[in-house]
């Protein structure tokens, strides 16, 4: 099969997380060292992708499934259905059957239903969020997954920095969020973090997957939406900032000043980006 260019940086991405994870998953079973159909085993180790039915975590899902079948590795994918808006449980059956139909085993959808008193005291989408980050780490724990692969992209990564600086400020802020995360016994680990969502999008469009954009993106009262409106669209993106600040433990390899570094350049891809969509400031007369 033919990749786009998209596709094969997201493939590579995920070969490279995964092997600084662990490098015994690279080559795990000698026999898809060479060419041919193989059965992955039963007992393979298994890796999850925590995937919303969005760009992100689609484009995600299929290159961890294509990296994995070819490690001998089995890939399944953890649904989360947060019951906050109508019509949630269709767009994680729809978001379930496109994994399955991606070749992706188990899939597991969980429903999840936020106490009032919680959503008063946090916020709906920071309850939402630890709710959703409690259940994916539960169903990992209970799947014995060695990792779980969470979709967020370089754009999520900009706009967790520009929120922390708004918010916190501090070189820690620049940091943005680490490759990898350990929450108890779980890993949780982000592949895509130098792809963008434009490449999201056209591994997306060129698979033919139709991915769900969440139409309540913005109207959350959260951090993220009070610093203003961004661009978000895949459901694990809404979560960034919230995500680096429960994350702030580098973990061995990958220090603070090689985030910082990176959180500065999405920064600066983000606002060069944000600086050209729009038109120049009008010139104003001279006095």
């Amino acid at each position: 099969m033919v990749y786009s260019a998209p596709m094969k940086l997201a493939i590579g991405a995920v070969r490279k997380s995964l092997t600084r994870f662990d490098a015994t998953l690279n080559g795990w079973d000698e026999r898809f060292r060479t060419h041919g159909e193989h059965q992955v085993n039963k007992d393979a180790p298994l890796i999850l992708v925590a995937c919303s039915g969005g760009r992100d975590s689609l484009a995600l899902a299929a290159a961890a499934r294509t990296v994995c079948t070819s490690w001998g590795l089995r890939c399944g994918a953890v649904i989360v259905d947060h019951s906050m808006q109508q019509g949630s449980a269709e767009v994680a059956a729809r978001a379930a059957k496109q994994c399955a139909d991606l070749g992706l085993e188990p899939v597991i959808v969980e429903r999840i239903v936020l106490d009032p008193q919680t959503m008063r005291q946090r916020g709906s989408e920071a309850a939402a969020r630890q709710m959703r980050y409690e259940t994916i780490t539960r169903v990992a724990g209970r799947t014995g997954a060695e990792a779980v692969l969470l979709a967020h992209t370089r754009n999520d990564q900009a706009e967790t920095v520009l929120i922390n600086l708004l918010t916190s400020g501090g070189l820690d802020g620049m940091a943005g969020m680490p490759e990898r995360t350990q929450i108890a016994d779980v890993a949780l680990l982000r592949p895509l973090l130098d792809l963008t969502r434009a490449d999201t999008t056209q591994i997306c469009e060129s698979l033919g997957l139709e991915f769900w954009d969440d139409p309540t993106n913005g109207e959350f009262l959260s951090a993220r939406n009070a610093c203003g409106e961004t661009d978000t669209s895949d459901e694990s993106s809404q979560h960034a900032s919230s995500v680096s600040s429960d994350s702030s433990q580098p973990s061995a390899g990958h220090g603070t000043s090689h985030g910082t570094s990176h959180g500065t350049d999405c920064v600066t891809d983000y606002a060069t980006a944000q600086r050209t969509s729009r038109p120049p400031f009008p010139r104003l007369p001279a006095r």
